[in-house]
Formats: structure tokens, C-alpha cells, sequence
């Protein structure tokens, strides 16, 4: 997923699933579905970029993969 305006990479998910991106603060106003991890115990969309880092991401179990929390 790219910035329309900037073209980086990096982006905010704020509370009320707003994203913005960091450099240049245009909200993104796209369908993110196929740019989310999935949680691998139950299925529902955690709202974590694919982009994301593994050291930055909460609910995530080392070798198994993303949750959205429910373990």
C-alpha cells in the first residue's frame, strides 16, 4: 500500500481505524482488506499492515503468526 500523494509506505492506524500516512498526513480512503493480517486462531481482520514489522506488533506469537487477541 503506497500514499496517493507521496508515495510512502508508512502509515498511522489510529483508534477509530482512521489511517493516515506519516510523512505528508493525507487520510487513506482505500479498501485495506488485502493489506491487513488475518488472525491465524480465528479469522477476523486485526487491522495490523502486512507492512508491519514483527517487533512492533502486538498479539503476535513468535513461529505462529498474527492474532487479533482472542488467545
Amino acid at each position: 500500500m503506497k500514499c496517493e500523494e507521496c508515495a510512502c509506505e508508512r502509515f498511522n492506524i489510529t483508534e477509530g481505524g482512521r489511517i493516515d500516512c506519516v510523512d505528508c498526513g493525507k487520510i487513506f480512503t482505500g479498501d485495506i482488506s488485502k493489506e491487513t493480517e488475518r488472525c491465524v486462531v480465528c479469522g477476523k481482520d486485526t487491522g495490523i499492515l502486512v507492512t508491519t514489522p514483527v517487533y512492533l506488533r502486538k498479539n503476535y506469537i513468535p513461529g505462529g503468526g498474527q492474532t487479533c487477541g482472542c488467545v
